[in-house]
């Protein structure tokens, strides 16, 4: 099921006029109290700072506690 939502909504991004897809910052598993271990966010706020991405779309505000 997680797969098909990656899919679907990868898919709904795409199809956005003057949307760019940037990738899938991933971090499954991992508990979000700490950024130590979550390199996929630790990508995104990089990639965030660096100026590649502008808006950013998340399943649950929670995954950045």
């Amino acid at each position: 099921q997680r797969q098909m939502c990656i899919e679907t909504d990868t898919e709904y991004i795409k199809a956005q006029p003057g949307w760019e897809f940037v990738g899938i910052y991933d971090d499954e598993g991992i508990s979000g109290t700490s950024l130590e271990h979550r390199k996929g966010m630790q990508q995104l706020i990089e990639d965030c700072k660096a100026g590649k991405i502008d808006l950013v779309l998340t399943k649950s505000i929670a995954r950045f506690a």
